[in-house]
């Protein structure tokens, strides 16, 4: 009777032993895959940034960081935009504008963009890094169609329905929150470029 008894306990420790080496081999697996990977994810990262950050400014031929202190932008409909970084675009060593990257917040979640604004304010280009708004819906916001009706606006861009005036777009029919989203991470830029032109930070 004894024996029978000691026989479970010595069974669920083995387990609970070889549960524990499981999960410290599988820890010890992530963690060299995580080191191995990481780099090259944030070569790729970089990559992508200075290729974004060149679309939208073409004219630039240098991008210095600007260390911006305002934290997020609060739009007019009290949605947060967070601003992710900024750069100021030089050529020829003088300063032609800025590039703000922004992620408002989506159908699907954060759409990071990167904003051209040259010294008059006004959006010389726009470039969406990532997002994972819904695949024929909310994806039609790369469409050069809708991204080309922000060039050469400044100010606060209001989106509608119709045609369009001066300082407005047409939003995308059946991706409205999609296509918000979007003019309300131009609209954050713009503020921050307004923001750093005027000395505010």
């Amino acid at each position: 009777m004894q024996s029978s008894s000691k026989k479970p306990k010595s069974d669920i420790l083995r387990l609970a032993v070889t549960l524990c080496l499981i999960a410290g081999i599988t820890a010890a697996l992530v963690s060299l895959v995580n080191a191995i990977t990481a780099p090259e994810i944030t070569r790729r990262n970089e990559q992508k940034t200075a290729e974004s950050l060149k679309a939208v400014m073409p004219l630039a031929d240098e991008f210095e960081q600007y260390e911006y202190t305002g934290g997020s932008i609060i739009s007019d409909d009290g949605k947060e935009v967070a601003v992710d970084g900024v750069w100021r675009a030089k050529s020829n060593n003088e300063y032609i504008g800025f590039c703000v990257k922004v992620s408002p917040k989506g159908y699907g979640g954060e759409i990071e963009t990167i904003v051209g604004i040259d010294n008059d304010l006004e959006v010389t280009d726009t470039q969406i890094v990532s997002m994972s708004e819904t695949s024929g819906i909310g994806t039609k916001i790369q469409d050069e169609g809708f991204l080309s009706q922000f060039v050469g606006k400044s100010g606060k861009i209001t989106g509608v329905s119709s045609a369009p005036s001066k300082d407005e777009i047409q939003t995308i029919s059946g991706a409205t929150k999609s296509s918000s989203a979007f003019l309300r991470g131009i609209n954050a830029a713009l503020t921050v470029a307004a923001q750093i032109s005027g000395g505010e930070n």
